[in-house]
């Protein structure tokens, strides 16, 4: 009789085992989860970064391609859907008072679905054959993937 009192405890506690293995399994798959899900939130926010720094440098580019196009033709008035890098840019020149205003668009990922879009707007005046930035404006406008503005 004591045999089969130790045999059914014998099973009760393999069976407390099986249920702290699983409970561990759990914990263990919770928490992996919750970290795959930061590190992927963490990527996201590295590219936002990236993409919105690069369609900057692209806005830029535009901005001091219309600064030398004017040292050489002030009748120069901008252009549109320029290449540069990963990414185009549209300039427009007004002229204004004693200087010129300068609008760039640079879009990063394409021009038909961009992942990110800046706006500048730039014064500037003329200083001995140089010119001086008097105002610089900049707006910046993330797209969420797939979604167009043309």
């Amino acid at each position: 009789m004591t045999r089969r009192r130790f045999n059914r405890q014998r099973e009760s506690n393999e069976g407390m085992a099986l249920l702290i293995v699983l409970g561990y399994v759990a914990a263990m798959t919770a928490l992996s989860t919750t970290f795959l899900a930061c590190v992927h939130r963490a990527a996201d926010v590295n590219g936002d970064l990236k993409r919105s720094v690069l369609t900057t440098a692209i806005a830029e580019g535009g901005v001091h391609k219309a600064m030398a196009a004017l040292l050489l033709d002030e009748a120069y008035r901008g252009e549109s859907n320029t290449p540069l890098g990963n990414g185009s840019f549209s300039v427009t020149v007004d002229p204004d008072g004693e200087g010129y205003r300068i609008y760039a668009v640079a879009l990063y990922g394409g021009i038909a679905m961009p992942l990110y879009q800046v706006n500048l707007e730039v014064r500037i005046t003329a200083a001995s054959e140089r010119w001086s930035i008097v105002e610089w404006r900049q707006e910046s406008d993330p797209r969420p993937r797939g979604e167009s503005t043309v």
